[in-house]
């Protein structure tokens, strides 16, 4: 790991929510938790899968 810590490239690509300090976690996972909110999931589910099955039926109607 403290190969990894000196790489710059690691540094910048790799801070994140899994690997920031206990404040900074917080701050972090404040800002990302609505995106997990079980009524935001079902919406982007329908949303996905209206989408999904539109483009099923399209294809089928062309085939």
């Amino acid at each position: 790991m403290a190969v990894l810590e000196h790489n710059p490239l690691t540094k910048l690509l790799a801070r994140g929510v899994a690997d920031a300090e206990a404040d900074q976690w917080v701050k972090h996972r404040n800002i990302i938790n609505p995106v997990f909110h079980v009524e935001k999931l079902k919406q982007q589910f329908m949303m996905l899968l209206i989408t999904f099955v539109g483009e099923l039926i399209y294809n089928l109607i062309d085939y």
